[in-house]
């Protein structure tokens, strides 16, 4: 750097308009003083105060190398220092010391210095440092826009070396500040910062920009927002930039104050290690509309080491291409921060371009709202996606629009296990298309929202998992699976809701425990279905259902009766292939369809609706009023309940060609007050197509017992009463007399369920003695 003496004098410009260097006439040893006092000397101070031109160019100034060089001056014109060649050393420079139109141009010559201050003080406006053709300028620190000053800088050319380059600095009102310009040549930085309180921007157009880091937006703000009113921007339009790490928003005292950074990426081919777009309680914004930016490392949207802070940061990308090792949205590395904390917002926005990173995080910070939000026709591409929440008022959203297209092979999302419970975890589709290999729904407490609207969401494989402590819910609104999906809770339920045009092409579709939905709309589910274990859950349709066994058999298998399957109005569940029922199914007026038989040996089926299959019935049927198209086989341990009466009565229609009978019949009469009439018939069972075969091995009345028959007809089986009292049990019927005290005498002492006439029902004991004896004395109506 310069050399510098340990006695040293000062040197005045003097020159009237425009003058050498070398001309010892246009020098003084004071200010305004006459000249012909000599050259300056090495070590001097250099005093340029009035408005003229000082021409350089290294010829016959002895030793160059001075302690300062200050421009001022007033009036009218420019002060200039104008260096076309040579070589000079000034430990400090300043160019404008509360002065304006002061000019240090650097043209084919080099300058040697410790600091360069371009700007500086009260009134100090256009001052300039302008560096062109083959010229160098090595220094250690420069800074633009100091005080209350404004400087600008403009390379066009050479070479600018600088340790610490710094853009508006401490100034006090917006308006204020200073700019640096590259259109040509290289400048090469240790740190770059743009805005340390005080307007500031970087504009590159065109050169090579090597930095080690890299600021944009660090200005120390007492306003929550960084709303003081200062604009610190970057624009780069062309050339190159290679850098280690660069922040767009970074607050230089922490937790004291604000910042706010900006930068535009517009035809520049930008190569960086890392990069941070909004961090340490600040907001940062990187607009990409065309060029390249290419991270080595972690590209951080509002995401720090530190907990508690506030953080915005926003990418927005129209065109160009972004690439990263590790894409980070609204994280802060470590996810132990406090849960009121101030919230984070993190947003990547890709109308247009390419995009193409490793590895995605979204979320996973306490009191986050990221987003990852792809639309119009930009490509999105990565190696995996992982989409978490950590607290009730976080949100991560990966959401799909236009013609936005996602690519990744696998797409992680839920709510990451903590003390607290999680936030919103979605990932919308409503144009576009979002294609992953696999959607993993793990470790999560609240539910996951999977949602298509429009476009095409398609995976080859969903898969949510459940944790001993704590279990969540997926909900599937529209989109495509190819390939497969699997809950796995082993210990607590997971809940899965299939909504509107949801269309599952699974190649196995495999619910373990929990609640599992399908409906309203119109979903679709084909491929191998397989319900496991849903001794905590339902399956509840409220809309059509298709399930196919291309690959193997259909099961719904290992399930308590509290679970149920339940057909609501309209809808229909054809299954083809083997149907094994190890539970309740419920008919709302919907359909079930099956092209093997129904074996169904546990459970119960009931309800309004239609069984379109064989039923093999070995269980419990209480039809409402069913329809079983096929063929019906009521098995020796069966259980076919039927309820008779003026109050409503159930009927099966038998549509199939045989009809095998056997097992228990229950009846129930629920005539209300009215006693049923004899002679009074109920069809229970019609048979358009085939004649029963065998019988109903026993009668059970639930209720008061009621001296009825049942007959089998050619074409139906039915209940016939046959009494005028529950005392009339014997011939001649509507006559109450000691043949039915006979016939009840008989039915008592064998238990027979026609003596159960009072309660506890189920009981024959002294009060059905009792209640027959009181109905004998009232005799037949």
């Amino acid at each position: 750097m310069a050399a510098s003496s340990a006695m040293s004098a000062d040197r005045y410009w003097v020159a009237p308009i425009i003058g050498t260097w070398a001309d010892a006439s246009n020098w003084s040893q004071s200010s305004g003083g006459p000249g012909g006092q000599g050259l300056p000397m090495g070590g001097e101070r250099i005093f340029m105060d009035q408005r003229s031109i000082a021409i350089f160019n290294g010829a016959g100034v002895g030793n160059p190398n001075f302690d300062a060089l200050e421009m001022s001056g007033s009036g009218s014109g420019v002060t200039q220092l104008n260096m076309g060649s040579g070589s000079m050393g000034i430990t400090e420079v300043v160019v404008g010391q509360d002065a304006d139109a002061c000019e240090l141009l650097v043209t084919n010559a080099q300058l040697v210095s410790d600091s360069i201050k371009v700007g500086i003080g009260t009134n100090s406006t256009d001052a300039l440092l302008k560096l062109s053709g083959s010229g160098l300028i090595d220094t250690l620190s420069i800074q633009i826009g100091v005080g209350s000053g404004v400087g600008s800088v403009e390379l066009d050319a050479g070479t600018l070396r600088a340790e610490d380059l710094t853009i508006g600095i401490a100034q006090p009102h917006p308006g204020l500040g200073g700019s640096f310009a590259i259109t040509g040549g290289t400048l090469d930085a240790e740190s770059i910062i743009v805005g340390e309180s005080g307007d500031a921007s970087l504009v590159q157009t065109g050169g090579h920009i090597e930095v080690t880091n890299y600021y944009i937006g660090t200005t120390g703000r007492s306003v929550l927002g960084g709303d003081a009113g200062f604009s610190e921007t970057a624009d780069h339009t062309g050339g190159t930039l290679d850098v280690y790490l660069m922040i767009v928003g970074r607050d230089q005292n922490l937790f004291e104050s604000y910042a706010k950074g900006e930068m535009r990426i517009d035809g520049t081919d930008i190569s960086a290690f890392s990069i941070l777009v909004g961090g340490f309680e600040s907001w940062g914004y990187l607009t990409l509309e065309s060029g390249t930016l290419d991270v080595e490392g972690i590209a951080n949207i509002a995401s720090s080491g530190n907990s508690g802070q506030t953080y915005v940061g926003e990418v927005t990308q129209s065109g160009g291409s972004f690439t990263s090792a590790v894409l980070i949205l609204g994280s802060d590395g470590t996810g132990t921060g406090p849960i009121n904390a101030i919230p984070m917002r993190a947003t990547y926005e890709m109308s247009g371009g390419t995009a193409d990173h490793n590895s995605v995080r979204i979320g996973q910070s306490e009191n986050s709202d990221a987003m990852l939000y792809i639309r119009g026709d930009a490509v999105f591409n990565a190696g995996s996606i992982t989409s978490t929440t950590r607290h009730e008022d976080s949100k991560a959203t990966l959401l799909v629009a236009e013609n936005g297209t996602v690519n990744t092979p696998s797409l992680s999302i839920g709510s990451v296990l903590s003390d607290f419970s999680g936030g919103d975890t979605e990932v919308n589709v409503t144009g576009g298309t979002l294609a992953a290999g696999a959607i993993i729904v793990q470790d999560f407490f609240e539910s996951v929202k999977i949602e298509q609207s429009g476009g095409l969401l398609s995976a080859s494989r969903v898969e949510a998992r459940g944790d001993a402590d704590y279990w969540g819910g997926v909900t599937l609104i529209g989109g495509v699976l190819e390939g497969y999906y699997e809950t796995i809770g082993p210990v607590a339920p997971v809940s899965t809701r299939i909504r509107d045009n949801a269309d599952f092409r699974t190649r196995e579709f495999r619910h373990n425990g929990g609640p599992l939905e399908f409906g309203p709309g119109t979903p679709s589910l084909s491929g191998p279905f397989f319900i496991n274990n849903l001794t905590a859950g339902t399956l509840d349709l409220h809309a059509p259902m298709t399930v196919t066994a291309d690959a193997g058999a259909i099961m719904m298998m290992n399930v308590t009766n509290s679970s149920i399957i339940t057909i609501e109005t309209g809808s229909h569940l054809p299954i083809e292939g083997t149907f094994t029922n190890n539970r309740d199914i419920v008919l709302n007026e919907g359909t079930l369809s099956v092209t093997t038989p129904v074996d169904h040996a546990f459970g119960t089926i009931s309800g309004v609706g239609t069984i379109d299959a064989d039923l093999h019935h070995d269980a419990q049927l209480e039809p409402t009023i069913m329809t079983v198209t096929g063929s019906l086989a009521c098995g020796p341990d069966s259980v076919t309940k039927f309820q008779l009466g003026t109050v409503g009565s159930t009927t099966l229609d038998a549509q199939g060609p045989s009809v095998t009978l056997d097992g228990e019949l229950h009846l129930e009469f629920v005539t209300g007050a009215a006693q049923p009439m004899p002679g009074t018939t109920y069809d229970i069972i019609s048979t358009p197509n085939t004649t029963a075969t065998g019988t109903f091995s026993n009668i059970v009345f639930e209720g008061a017992a009621v001296p009825a028959e049942v007959v089998y007809e050619a074409d139906r089986v039915c209940v016939r009463v046959l009494y005028c009292s529950r005392a009339d049990l014997a011939e001649p019927y509507g006559v109450i007399d000691f043949f039915d005290i006979s016939a009840f005498i008989s039915l008592y002492q064998a238990q027979d369920p026609i003596a159960d006439l009072a309660a506890p029902f189920g009981t024959i004991n002294f009060f059905d003695v009792s209640a027959f004896l009181s109905l004998f004395q009232d005799g037949c109506p």
